[in-house]
């Protein structure tokens, strides 16, 4: 297999398990961006089929790891500079609450039970869904709560 080769299929696999990771959502991200758990993930299995397998050569790991490498940091630059690259890869957070009110499409898209939810605010020490303005389940898995304002506070 040429070096070209390995850095085609490094690129492949590396849209094939960020799109992987996307569609399977924030539960399983916890607090880590997409892309940061899957360079993770790859680097650990490429550099352990490198070390104990002879049918992978050295020069295609080393070359496999700095293609990874060089993803991950181009991908960082990007989401730096373009939010609409940061979205692509890192996601958008989804509205659970909003004024009060759970949001029901929102539990969905997410793929959130109320119960979740409700434990969740209460991990915030939330007692009730209408003591929340706004909350909204980040790219990373974690719970965004904007409290609700009393009147006449």
């Amino acid at each position: 297999m040429s070096a070209l080769d390995f850095v085609l299929r490094s690129l492949v696999l590396a849209v094939a398990l960020l799109t992987l990771v996307r569609v399977i959502g924030k539960r399983l991200v916890g607090e880590v961006a997409a892309v940061d758990l899957v360079v993770a993930i790859t680097v650990g299995t490429i550099a352990g089929s490198t070390s104990i397998s002879p049918k992978v050569p050295l020069w295609g790991g080393l070359l496999a790891l700095g293609v990874w490498g060089a993803f991950e940091w181009l991908g960082a630059f990007a989401a730096s500079r373009s939010p609409f690259w940061e979205s692509l890869t890192s996601g958008r957070g989804t509205t659970l609450v909003q004024e009060g009110a759970v949001r029901p499409r929102g539990l969905r898209h997410a793929m959130v039970s109320e119960n979740a939810l409700r434990s969740m605010l209460r991990a915030h020490r939330v007692s009730s869904v209408d003591d929340v303005q706004e909350a909204v389940l980040e790219p990373s898995g974690k719970l965004g709560i904007v409290p609700r304002t009393k009147p006449g506070a």
